[in-house]
């Protein structure tokens, strides 16, 4: 300490010597801070230090400026003494508003405390851990540090590595979400996958796998014996031979099978599996999904059960549809017969026959003078009265007669539409060999009476064609459908005439044609969409049944029905196909 005695002039030279050393000092912490020495002044606790670095020399400073990590030079209070301008770059500040600054600064606040723990363990040996630091923008940068102790010229120094691994954690969370989404999927679709190392017989289950046989990754380690226990008894043996066989052929599989859940309950999965071979062809493992397929075959068990309720219904209105057709047309013919049997005993009662016994009457009055009465005047005229009379009779006779005879007719006609629906009421189908043509026509014949009643004039349009193969039954359901659908089109005011056109024909080598052509009302372009639809009708009175019927009724016969038509007032052709029996046409 400088005695009080100091004159004037030995304080002004200790000032103008300590402003000499003040700017020595900013020079020299100046270049520091660019970067222009190796060495740099650090305010501590303990006074101001200065380090330096061992073997700075240019190679090594050349090595740590290439370096794709950021390197940095910490004091063992943390305070950044070196850093490279990668380092730099990851913070997006320069290198002055980092070198002597503490490392703490440029941490993520909820880090902090880790570094803290990971500089304290540097002290003693090597550290390393992820944190997140912040840009000159405060944008967060993964990095991954390693701290290692650092020999100094003057005090314990540390260095610290960091890398930056925003892209390896942006491909993490990448991975993470594409897991997770896939896990959704797998959720989603009660699908899981599993994967069999076919070396060490290992086998991994994804987290849906377990959902669909309830169970737990806790409780269940699944490898093939455990596996099979998870099959129903019943389709144990064939499982595991499919399984086995494709192993043995290296191929894939896909079938289902029962199974029983953890709970007791029975399911169904569809699973599949796959090999996969290295790059000399020899297996690694095995991998495949299990599919949890237990609604999707309630749901056809209860479509199945549906569809069989439906044809039993479409059995039953076809039948229903006969025996209408059936019914109108025997009482067309009723009608006819009451006619028949009104003309018949209104000539009767008309009958003259009433003079024969006025006659006799007179002759048995003149019984006893008798010769007298035969050559009087009105005696003479007994013979013109006679022949007049007997023609009239026989007239009468011959009209009654006619109307018997029509009357025999319509009964026979009766017993002929009955008879033959009759022979087409079944309760089980039978598959017969049979001529289009007869079928049609027996179609036309049901429907007979309807067709004369409503003036239809009926044009046949036959092929020579095989023998088709079908249940006679449905076959005759669908074309006294489409006839009477045809016949009350033309009835419709939109109609354009009376004429039903019939045809049949060869449709290529495997099938026949069979057409209804009508010129009634025709159909909307909006409609034919609907058409065989269950319930659509434009028909007033119509229940919208027959033409559904007779589509389901085409498919079963292993044919197909369609329609067209050009529009209102332009008809309508509907058209069936069906498989011939043997041979093409």
């Amino acid at each position: 300490m400088k005695p009080e005695t100091q004159t004037r002039e030995e304080l002004c030279a200790e000032i103008s010597d300590l402003r000499v050393r003040l700017e020595d000092a900013q020079e020299v912490l100046r270049a520091i801070r660019f970067g222009e020495v190796d060495a740099v002044l650090v305010e501590g606790p303990r006074g101001d230090q200065l380090f330096t670095l061992k073997g700075a020399d240019e190679p090594y400073r050349v090595l740590i400026e290439e370096m794709n990590q950021g390197a940095v030079t910490l004091s063992s209070e943390g305070a950044i003494l070196f850093c490279n301008r990668r380092f730099a770059a990851m913070l997006k500040r320069p290198m002055k508003a980092i070198i002597g600054f503490a490392f703490h600064l440029f941490v993520s606040p909820g880090d902090r405390a880790a570094f803290d723990l990971m500089l304290e363990t540097a002290a003693t040996g090597t550290s390393s851990g992820e944190i997140v630091l912040h840009t000159l923008e405060e944008a967060p940068v993964p990095v991954q540090l390693a701290l290692s102790p650092l020999p100094a010229d003057s005090a314990a120094a540390l260095c610290l590595v960091a890398t930056d691994i925003s892209e390896s954690k942006q491909v993490e969370a990448e991975l993470k979400s594409r897991e997770a989404n896939l896990s959704e999927a797998q959720r989603l679709a009660y699908i899981g996958s599993w994967e069999l190392d076919i070396l060490t017989n290992k086998v991994n289950w994804s987290d849906e796998l377990y959902r669909i046989y309830y169970l737990s990754r806790a409780d269940f380690f699944p490898n093939p014996e455990s596996y099979v226990h998870q099959v129903h008894p019943e389709d144990r043996e064939r499982v595991e031979q499919e399984v086995q066989k494709a192993l043995q052929e290296k191929r894939s599989f896909n079938h289902d099978h029962r199974i029983i859940r953890a709970d007791g309950t029975q399911g169904v999965v569809q699973a599949r599996g796959r090999m996969v071979f290295d790059a000399a062809g020899k297996p690694l493992k095995f991998v495949g999904t299990n599919q949890d397929i237990t609604e999707r075959k309630q749901v056809e068990a209860e479509l199945e059960e549906a569809n069989r309720l439906l044809r039993e219904a479409s059995r039953k209105a076809g039948m229903a549809e006969i025996a209408t057709n059936v019914l109108h047309n025997v009482g067309n013919v009723l009608n006819s017969v009451n006619v028949s049997v009104t003309i018949a005993a209104s000539k009767i009662r008309q009958s003259r026959s009433s003079s024969v016994t006025n006659l006799a009457n007179l002759l048995e009055q003149h019984s006893g003078d008798l010769p007298a009465f035969l050559t009087s005047v009105q005696g003479l005229k007994l013979p013109k009265f006679l022949s007049k009379l007997a023609r009239q009779l026989a007239e009468e006779q011959r009209a009654v007669l006619s109307e018997l005879q029509l009357l025999g007719g319509h009964v026979d006609h009766i017993k002929e539409i009955v008879a033959m629906q009759q022979s087409y009421t079944r309760t089980a189908p039978v598959i017969e060999a049979l001529s289009p043509a007869g079928l049609v026509e027996d179609a036309v014949r049901i429907n007979a009476s309807g067709l004369d009643r409503h003036g239809v004039n009926v044009v046949r349009e036959y092929e020579e064609t095989p023998l088709v193969q079908v249940d006679k039954h449905k076959l005759l359901q669908i074309l006294v459908n489409l006839i009477s659908n045809a016949k009350y089109a033309m009835d419709d005011p939109g109609a354009q005439g009376k004429r039903m056109t019939l045809r049949i024909g060869c449709n290529g080598g495997s099938s026949i044609k069979i057409s209804v052509c009508d010129e009634g009302a025709g159909i909307p372009a909006e409609n034919m969409a609907r058409i065989f639809e269950h319930g659509f009708t434009t028909r007033e009175g119509g229940h919208g049944f027959g033409l559904h019927s007779a589509a389901l009724a085409a498919k079963q016969l292993g044919g197909a029905l369609d329609a067209c038509s050009a529009g209102p007032g332009k008809g309508a052709l509907f058209t069936l196909e069906l498989p011939l029996a043997n041979s093409p046409c």
